[in-house]
């Protein structure tokens, strides 16, 4: 009896300090009750790991989450051991944070991923939390569904995936544009915030957000939009935004559709030209855009 209550109490101990692996090695057959406390404090570990934020921004020091870049973990369980963990397919959710850095111009920005899955293998990125001018702040996903842990891997990986840094208002500063899983096989949608200087803050931007395919073009100092749709996209519609005093203009808008009854594709184009829209109408049929997209 002594020597079992030695072993559960090394267990609870081993358990509290997250050294897993150490459970399942001297620990073959844990008694069900001491295996309910070790998942009991597995899950309030973990559901604490992702840091508790207010208002975009975090109590904690710049240097605190450098500390946190050195490595990816669950309980300090490494992802590559995720997979052999016996307790993690034990509990309904669990969560992962993953830390990886970004580039932007000179800039290597610090970002953290905390992601909520099932024990189904199944979740949802919940927050980019990015470390940026002294300031942490917390990014939360409107629909951001992954089906596999190895995802977060991919995102920390890839330098446009899952989640890009860019300036979509060419003040050299900084703004993010998150996946978003509404997106379909031709029209990317992304959470789209702008950095806003005086503020030390990341602001989402509406307009973009509920755009698709948004690029930019660093030439004329212009945001384009791209929606494509049926008949090989040959139905689609974009817009063109200029930025005036900090917020988006639109300039230009483009929509064409199929006329069943004329059997001829309907383009509409309108322009701003001096504060007013001037509307033009072209009639072309199939042969003629493929023509125009071989540039003929």
């Amino acid at each position: 009896m002594a020597k079992s209550l030695t072993e559960d109490k090394n267990v609870a101990r081993n358990a509290a300090t997250f050294h897993m692996p150490n459970v399942s090695k001297h620990y073959k057959k844990p008694h069900i009750t001491m295996s309910k406390l070790v998942q009991v404090l597995l899950i309030f570990a973990i559901l604490i790991s992702c840091t508790t934020i207010e208002n975009g921004k975090d109590k904690l020091s710049s240097n605190k989450i450098e500390s946190l870049i050195a490595k990816d973990t669950i309980a300090n369980l490494s992802i590559g051991s995720l997979v052999d963990s016996g307790l993690i397919v034990s509990v309904n959710k669990y969560k992962i944070v993953c830390n990886f850095y970004r580039n932007f111009k000179e800039l290597e920005i610090p970002i953290r991923v905390c992601a909520t899955f099932e024990a189904s293998g199944f979740g949802n990125i919940d927050s980019f939390i990015v470390n940026y001018d002294g300031v942490i702040h917390n990014l939360k996903t409107s629909d951001y569904f992954i089906q596999s842990p190895r995802e977060i891997i991919a995102i920390k990986n890839s330098r446009n995936f899952g989640i890009r840094i860019i300036d979509f208002n060419f003040d050299n500063q900084p703004d993010i544009a998150i996946y978003n899983s509404a997106s379909g096989m031709k029209n990317i949608a992304e959470d789209i915030y702008i950095y806003g200087k005086t503020k030390k803050r990341f602001i989402y931007n509406q307009i973009l957000s509920e755009s698709s395919n948004c690029t930019v073009d660093t030439i004329r100092n212009l945001i384009e939009t791209f929606g494509q749709g049926g008949m090989a996209s040959m139905i689609y519609n974009s817009e063109t935004y200029t930025w005036e005093e900090e917020k988006l203009k639109k300039i230009r808008e483009v929509r064409q559709d199929y006329n069943d009854e004329l059997k001829r594709f309907i383009k509409v184009t309108k322009d701003l030209v001096d504060n007013n829209w001037v509307t033009s109408t072209d009639t072309l049929t199939e042969e003629r855009i493929l023509e125009m997209r071989e540039g003929k």
